[in-house]
C-alpha cells in the first residue's frame, strides 16, 4: 500500500516538474527523468512533440546554451535531433545533457532547448542541478540571486569614479558562513565576502576608478557569486565607457636667474580622445616688451593664445621667457650715453648760418648774409673767447654795421683769403651771442659757394680749446 502511495506521489512531482507548451500546430511536453548529476553524469529528459496540424511537419531539436561550450545537449539516437510527423502523430526523444565546461561551478543551471517546426520555434527552460558528492550540495544546494538588478551608471565617464551597488537575495533556508561576491570587467575589478543567513538580503557597495585614458567603447560588467570556490549565480550586464569630460593637465615650471625668468608649461591630455584646447598665458603692454614664447604666438585680447590639438596622453610645451636684462642694458646704455655726451660735449656750441644775396639780372650768386651764433653751454666762465671765421678767396668782407652785431676785432688777409676775429674776452655761464657780417663775391659765382667752418677758441680751468661749426655750401638760385 505504502509503495502505490509512493507511486502516485512520484507520478504528481514528475507531471508537475514537466514543461507543458502548447503551440497552434503542435505541442511539446519535457518530463525530467534526472535533473540532479554529478560532473561526470547527464540529466535525463522525455522530450514529446505532437504534432497538431493537417500537414507533415519536420522538427529540429536545438540548445544555444551548446554555444558556450559548457554543456553538451544530444539526442539519442543522434539522428533523433531531426524528425518528421504526419498530422495527429507524436514523438518522444531521449534527451541528454552533460556539463563539459571546466569553469562551472556546482548548483542551477537552466539550459534553453529549442524545438522548430515550419518556422514555429517553441522555448522550454530546464533546470540542471550540478552537485557536490562531497559537500552539502548533494543534500541542499545554495540559491543566492542578484535581486534587484545593480545599480551602475550605464555610460560611465573614465575620469570620474563610479560605484555598482550589488543587491543579493539568499533564496532558501541554507545558511552560508562565506559568500563570495565579485564584480569584474576588462577594466576594473573587486570582491567582497560576506556571510548570509536563511532568506537574508544584503547590500554591497563596490567603489572604482578607470584610467583616464580609457577609450570609448562597449564592455560587459560581470558579478559572479561563489560558494566553496564554486559559482552558484553569474550575471552579465553591458556598459559603455563615453568621452571623458576633463580637461588638459597644466604642470608650470619656473626657472629664475639674474633678472631673467622662464616658465615652462607642461601640458598632457589625459582623456580618452583626442581633444583641443586653447592655453593661453596673460601679458601686459609692458610685458610684450620683456617677453618672447615657444613656440612662437601672437598676442590675442591681450594674451598669448596657443591653440593646442593632442591625443590621449599625448604631451607637448610651451615655453615663456620674461627678460629684463634688454631693459638694464638699455638703461646703462642711456646713461653711457648721457655720461659721454656731458663729458666730451663741447663747452661753446657754434653755429653757422648763410642766407644768400642773388643778382637780380642773371641770378648769380653775389654774396651773403653770414650768421655765427654761439652759446656757453657749461655754468662756468670761458676766458679769452676768439671767434675766427675764414672767407674764401672769391669773396670779401664787407665793412658794415648792422644792428645787434659787432665788427671784427682784427682782419687778416691771407693766401686763401680774409679771416676775421672776434675778441669777446669772457663769456658767462649759459650766456649766448650772435654775430652777423655781410660778404660779396668779387666774381660772379656760377656755381656753389663753400664756407668753411667758423672757430671758437677759449680757455677753462687754464686750458685752452677750441671748438667748430659745421661749414656751410651756398647754391645758385636756380632759373626757372
Amino acid at each position: 500500500m505504502k509503495l502505490f502511495v509512493g507511486s502516485i506521489i512520484c507520478a504528481i512531482l514528475l507531471l508537475l516538474l514537466a514543461t507543458v507548451v502548447s503551440a497552434a500546430s503542435f505541442d511539446v511536453d519535457i518530463i525530467p527523468v534526472n535533473d540532479r548529476i554529478l560532473r561526470n553524469e547527464s540529466a535525463q529528459y522525455k522530450l514529446t512533440v505532437a504534432n497538431n496540424d493537417n500537414n507533415r511537419i519536420r522538427f529540429s531539436v536545438t540548445s544555444p546554451n551548446v554555444i558556450t561550450t559548457k554543456w553538451s545537449v544530444l539526442t539519442k539516437p543522434i539522428k533523433d535531433s531531426q524528425f518528421e510527423l504526419r498530422p495527429g502523430m507524436t514523438k518522444t526523444v531521449d534527451l541528454f545533457i552533460r556539463a563539459i565546461g571546466s569553469g562551472l561551478g556546482y548548483g542551477i543551471y537552466t539550459i534553453i532547448i529549442e524545438v522548430e517546426g515550419e518556422g514555429t520555434k517553441i522555448r522550454n527552460n530546464l533546470n540542471v542541478h550540478l552537485i557536490n558528492p562531497s559537500g552539502y550540495l548533494v543534500t541542499y544546494l545554495p540559491r543566492v540571486v542578484v535581486d534587484p538588478a545593480p545599480e551602475f551608471p550605464e555610460k560611465i565617464d573614465p575620469s570620474k569614479p563610479f560605484t555598482v551597488d550589488v543587491h543579493l537575495l539568499n533564496k532558501n533556508s541554507l545558511n552560508i558562513p562565506e559568500l563570495l561576491v565579485k564584480v569584474s570587467s576588462n577594466f576594473f575589478k573587486g570582491e567582497k565576502t560576506i556571510p548570509m543567513g536563511p532568506y537574508e538580503k544584503a547590500d554591497l557597495k563596490f567603489n572604482f576608478d578607470l584610467d583616464s585614458h580609457t577609450l570609448p567603447q562597449t564592455d560587459t560588467l560581470y558579478i559572479k557569486l561563489l560558494v566553496d570556490n564554486e559559482v552558484i549565480t553569474s550575471k552579465e550586464f553591458e556598459y559603455e565607457i563615453i568621452d571623458a569630460d576633463i580637461s588638459f593637465n597644466i604642470k608650470e615650471v619656473v626657472d629664475k636667474s639674474f633678472l631673467r625668468k622662464k616658465v615652462t608649461y607642461k601640458i598632457d591630455n589625459p582623456a580618452n580622445i583626442k581633444k583641443t584646447e586653447q592655453f593661453r598665458v596673460p601679458v601686459s603692454f609692458f610685458g610684450r616688451v620683456v617677453t618672447s614664447t615657444k613656440p612662437k604666438v601672437p598676442i590675442i585680447s591681450k594674451a598669448y593664445q596657443w591653440d593646442l590639438s593632442l591625443y590621449p596622453e599625448q604631451a607637448t610645451r610651451v615655453v615663456v621667457t620674461y627678460n629684463y636684462r634688454y631693459i638694464l642694458l638699455t638703461i646703462i646704455a642711456i646713461l653711457l650715453l648721457v655720461f659721454i655726451y656731458q663729458h666730451f660735449k663741447p663747452d661753446i656750441v657754434i653755429t653757422k648760418k648763410a642766407k644768400p644775396i642773388f643778382s637780380p639780372e642773371d641770378g648769380t650768386l653775389t654774396g651773403a648774409k653770414i650768421i655765427l651764433s654761439f652759446k656757453n653751454a657749461t655754468n662756468q666762465t670761458l676766458r679769452n673767447v676768439k671767434i675766427r671765421d675764414k672767407i674764401p678767396k672769391i669773396a670779401s668782407y664787407v665793412p658794415k654795421d648792422i644792428l645787434g652785431s659787432i665788427r671784427p676785432t682784427k682782419i687778416k688777409t691771407m693766401e686763401a683769403g680774409e679771416v676775421l676775429i672776434w675778441e669777446l674776452g669772457d663769456l658767462y655761464g649759459k650766456d649766448e651771442r650772435i654775430i652777423t657780417y655781410r660778404i660779396k663775391a668779387k666774381l660772379k659765382v656760377m656755381g656753389d659757394l663753400r664756407l668753411p667752418a667758423a672757430e671758437a677758441r677759449f680757455d677753462k680751468d687754464k686750458i685752452a680749446k677750441i671748438v667748430f661749426s659745421s661749414p656751410v655750401s651756398l647754391r645758385m638760385k636756380q632759373s626757372r
